[in-house]
């Protein structure tokens, strides 16, 4: 990663902002390349207490190079950084790995040196609306068509279930339930 002269760091997917934050986010995408290679107990000066007790799997000196592992291969390898918004303190940049998955990353640093990340938030991010929320029982015909779509396969056996509009009558002796139901786009796609 270099400095440009145009006050941006080359991360050679993308370019960010020669800032507090963006020299963090910087050392953070490297860290990702790298499946967390260069990982030190040093590490925890780049977050402030708060933040390092949120991340004590990334700094625990025992565990920290398979945590950066884990972490990097369920983000993906990054393919490109298109920054969303930046200040000299904040950052929202959107990640996208090489298999087209995408990541919202939301950095903020510390005002005084040594800028220190003081909170961090990465969410996945679709091309798509999602929704999720709680069904009740207006919803039973809808959340019973999208559970009748998805059978349980065991070998060469399959079942599922065809409640109706009785759907909810299973929850009767269950206690306290919740059904969720996410939509893509409008359309019932899945039920929990």
């Amino acid at each position: 990663m270099t400095t440009g002269t145009s006050g941006e760091i080359a991360t050679g997917f993308g370019a960010l902002p020669d800032t507090p934050v963006g020299r963090q986010v910087a050392w953070w995408l490297g860290m990702v390349v790298d499946l967390g290679a260069r990982a030190k107990p040093e590490d925890r000066e780049h977050y402030t207490p708060e933040l390092q007790t949120q991340l004590a799997i990334y700094l625990d000196p025992d565990r920290q190079h398979q945590a950066w592992r884990d972490h990097s291969s369920h983000i993906g390898e990054p393919a490109a950084v298109e920054i969303e918004r930046a200040s000299e303190h904040e950052i929202l940049a959107v990640l996208t790995s090489v298999k087209g998955r995408k990541w919202a990353l939301a950095v903020s640093v510390e005002p005084e040196p040594p800028h220190r990340m003081a909170s961090f938030r990465i969410e996945r991010r679709y091309d798509f609306k999602l929704d999720v929320r709680e069904a009740g029982p207006d919803d039973a015909l809808v959340v019973a068509e999208v559970e009748s779509r998805c059978p349980i396969v065991k070998g060469e056996t399959s079942t599922w279930f065809e409640r109706g509009a009785r759907y909810f009558d299973f929850t009767r002796l269950m206690g306290e339930s919740v059904v969720g139901l996410a939509s893509v786009d409008g359309i019932p796609a899945a039920v929990t």
